[in-house]
């Protein structure tokens, strides 16, 4: 399998990373996380193409319930660096 390789912004993104992001976000929505992109509810298989595929940087904000447990990702656009 041939890796695909992206430069967002001086980070790159390959094949391989999108893989695992799909893999960490499934099972943080398998333990009760919503995840966001741009404020909108997403799967983890739409924002893993967001961050490999459009020439954006995004970053990831966790938000935490009482308990300390992961409530919300979401994953806003990096407009001002």
């Amino acid at each position: 399998m041939v890796s695909q390789v992206t430069n967002k912004g001086g980070i790159f993104i390959n094949y391989f990373d999108k893989l695992l992001l799909i893999e960490e976000l499934s099972k943080a929505v398998k333990e009760g996380a919503t995840l966001y992109i741009n404020d909108q509810i997403a799967e983890p298989e739409t924002i893993a193409e967001c961050c490999m595929e459009e020439k954006t940087v995004y970053m990831p904000d966790y938000v935490l319930d009482e308990s300390g447990a992961i409530k919300e990702i979401r994953f806003d656009k990096v407009t001002n660096c």
